[in-house]
C-alpha cells in the first residue's frame, strides 16, 4: 500500500479537504488519516473562535457576553452555598 504525506489546511468551517493523486484505479479503498497540528495552540484557540465568528453580528463582543454569564454563575453559586 502506498503511503502519502502532504500538508492541508483546515477550513475556517473546520472542515479538511484533501486532494491528492494517488496512481491507483477507481473503486473503494481503506483510507487511515493521521493528523500532526503544525501551530501553536493560540492559533488552534484562535481556528476554534473562528467558527462562531460568522454567527454573530461583528460588534458583538462575545468575550464580554461570556464574562457576563460567567458572573452570573458565580454569583448564583455564592448565594446558593450559604442556603
Amino acid at each position: 500500500m502506498p503511503k502519502i504525506v502532504t500538508e492541508a489546511e483546515i477550513s475556517r468551517d473546520g472542515w479538511l479537504y484533501v486532494k491528492v493523486p494517488t496512481g491507483l484505479p477507481p473503486g473503494k479503498v481503506k483510507v487511515t488519516l493521521s493528523i500532526e497540528h503544525q501551530g501553536k495552540q493560540e492559533q488552534v484557540q484562535a481556528s476554534l473562535e473562528g467558527r462562531w465568528r460568522d454567527k454573530f453580528p461583528p460588534d458583538v463582543d462575545l468575550d464580554a457576553i461570556l464574562r457576563e454569564i460567567r458572573h452570573a454563575w458565580e454569583e448564583e453559586w455564592r448565594i446558593n452555598s450559604y442556603l
